[in-house]
């Protein structure tokens, strides 16, 4: 079977190897890569958890990331082998194109000649955007070759974003087939501009993290492929995010915590507001941000315009562990998101029994029970944002509660290894 595989469609053959004569049908050894923009990155953590699970299952991935990391903190200490091992088409491109294209030209002329065509549909759509295209079409030829080398038949992505295009057009080769990670929100932001229903239509299945972003994809999709868009979520190891255990004297003021990229949908601007308003009115706490981001220095600029530089602290990028070192320091964890897909620094917090503040936008409510599991302030209300901050520093104990059904809520559905196994046999039902 797997030598007729191998005539009619490779990518099948090459995903899977059977198991010896005589065994029990067990699942197959996958063989596949995982494709991102940027890997490792500090904000993709949860990909590399993602990663271990498969491998964990006997199966054999490959990464590949479009450009190396920005920050030199993924490139050392527990990203330093991740980064190491992966694949950069970038730097790649240059020197292996000419040799990719060759041998496809002699070996496979129809699957370029396709590749090619739906590059060309793809650049009359985006006609501002040619020399894009132009090098998403360089990449995937890349990518399907080096792939075809290393016997991988299936390419997963995340995001759907500019690397879906090189995922597709790898695809479109007929040498490897692709499938996709949806989270939203940004994508959800550029819908025609990512032309995110052609990439859903084109691939094997496409895995999104709750039901918010399914029914966003199910409003683009045909019917027919809404059976192929399934919800695995992504979650956190309780057990590596345990309830804190402090020792020593409690801080003087409440330690309020947001660790997010410093970007307009996380809604720092507007915590900033509130935080200095709670400041003028005397309930007293200490704000910290973790995380880097194109609103860095304007965040900065305005908490020394409102006059509460003292009270405020900007980390920058932090690695995990130091990131898990600033939640077993907080009191309060808010996220005043404007636009999110479920946060993984919501279950973190969640998880680690810090009552939380955060929006019920998107996917949230799905995590976040009102009242219950913690607090849901309406997006853009500086005045909510006020009211559920002051309430905390004012009744703690009310909030104690929040902080131990945050932690049940994770563990019944955002459970990193739980979540991992369905993941593993998503692939394994969809490619075996």
């Amino acid at each position: 079977m797997n030598a007729i595989l191998k005539v009619i469609r490779p990518q099948r053959a090459a995903q899977v190897e059977a198991p010896a004569q005589g065994r029990p049908a067990a699942p197959r050894r996958l063989r596949l890569a995982y494709l991102v923009s940027e890997y490792p990155a500090l904000s993709h953590t949860f990909i590399t958890r993602e990663i271990a699970e498969l491998e964990k299952h006997g199966h054999e991935v490959e990464r590949v990331s479009v450009r190396p990391p920005k920050s030199a903190l993924a490139t050392t200490g527990d990203y330093a082998d991740e980064h190491r091992r992966t694949f950069y088409l970038l730097r790649e491109v240059p020197r292996r194109l000419p040799l990719a294209l060759a041998r496809m030209a002699l070996a496979n002329p129809l699957g370029l000649w396709r590749a090619a065509w739906l590059a060309a549909r793809i650049a009359l759509r985006l006609s501002h955007r040619p020399h894009a295209v132009a090098a998403w079409l360089a990449q995937g030829i890349v990518l399907a070759d080096w792939m075809r080398s290393r016997r991988l038949g299936h390419v997963h992505n995340h995001f759907g974003n500019a690397a879906g295009f090189i995922a597709l057009l790898a695809a479109e080769t007929g040498a490897v087939d692709f499938s996709l990670s949806v989270h939203g929100p940004d994508i959800f932001n550029h819908i025609g501009e990512e032309m995110l229903a052609l990439k859903i239509q084109r691939a094997r299945f496409t895995r999104c993290i709750s039901h918010f972003s399914r029914s966003q994809l199910c409003l683009l999709a045909d019917r027919l492929a809404w059976r192929r868009i399934q919800i695995v979520r992504c979650g956190v190891d309780p057990e590596a995010y345990h309830p804190r255990h402090r020792s020593g004297e409690s801080a003087a003021f409440p330690r309020v915590l947001c660790v997010g990229r410093l970007v307009a949908a996380k809604g720092q601007h507007l915590l900033l507001e509130a935080s200095a308003r709670l400041l003028d009115r005397g309930l007293l706490h200490h704000l910290t941000l973790v995380g880097t981001g194109p609103d860095e220095q304007a965040l900065r600029d305005r908490a020394k315009r409102l006059g509460i530089e003292e009270w405020v602290t900007f980390t920058g990028g932090l690695p995990p562990e130091e990131v898990k070192a600033r939640f077993s320091e907080a009191d309060l964890f808010v996220l005043p998101s404007f636009a999110e897909g479920i946060p993984v620094v919501l279950m973190e917090a969640m998880a680690m029994e810090i009552p939380v503040i955060t929006t019920p936008v998107a996917g949230i409510p799905e995590l976040v029970e009102h009242g219950r599991s913690g607090a849901l302030v309406p997006p853009a209300s500086a005045e909510a944002l006020i009211g559920a901050i002051g309430d905390f520093i004012l009744h703690p104990e009310k909030w104690r509660p929040f902080g131990r059904r945050g932690r049940e809520r994770v563990l019944a559905d955002f459970d990193q290894e739980r979540n991992g196994r369905a993941m593993v046999s998503l692939f394994e039902s969809q490619l075996s």
